[in-house]
């Protein structure tokens, strides 16, 4: 698929989050999810490895697994990152009590930049940052694959009690067919 198709069905699938999402009202959230080829996903949007300097030894590739879940505090601090569905999902039907007391997680994708590497999910950032939430991040395959499965029914399940939890759900299908 070309940049220019590409690019062209971001645009309209931005303009469809803005439409969807105007306003968001008091006690309300967001569930947005999107589906890449796995070229779009590795040329434009979200690389595999993505380069971090760690303290004291210099720059590091970090390994993105799909699936795996990235889970954000209301003040945008990386507080969990799972790569095994199952144990994402038992995070997830423990949520919020799971998330109480955990210590930011150094060295791996902070919020902001998911809203960077994901143009779809820029349009979401001022409503997001504005809301006081936590943010779940997951990234799952597409078409299903029996190894997302745990992760996604709980993904599916926390995004219908978003509002009541405040958490904002931003979910990344890779087909990795295409």
């Amino acid at each position: 698929m070309s940049r220019k198709i590409v690019l062209k069905t971001l645009l309209i699938f931005a303009a469809t989050i803005s439409f969807a999402q105007p306003n968001r009202t008091q006690g309300s959230a967001i569930y947005l999810t999107s589906t890449m080829s796995l070229t779009e996903f590795n040329n434009y949007i979200f690389p595999i490895y993505k380069k971090k300097k760690v303290p004291g030894q210099g720059l590091q590739r970090i390994n993105t697994q799909i699936p795996s879940m990235m889970v954000y505090d209301p003040s945008g601090n990386l507080i969990f990152y799972g790569k095994d569905a199952t144990e994402d999902a038992t995070f997830l039907d423990n949520f919020p009590k799971s998330a109480h007391g955990l210590g930011k997680v150094d060295g791996l994708f902070q919020r902001d930049e998911v809203f960077e590497e994901v143009p779809e999910f820029a349009r979401a950032k001022a409503t997001i940052e504005s809301d006081h939430h936590y943010l779940v991040f997951a990234l799952t395959r597409s078409p299903f694959h029996i190894s997302c499965g745990p992760q996604d029914t709980a993904i599916k399940e926390i995004a219908g009690k978003g509002a009541a939890l405040k958490v904002d759900v931003l979910q990344l299908a890779v087909d990795v067919k295409k």
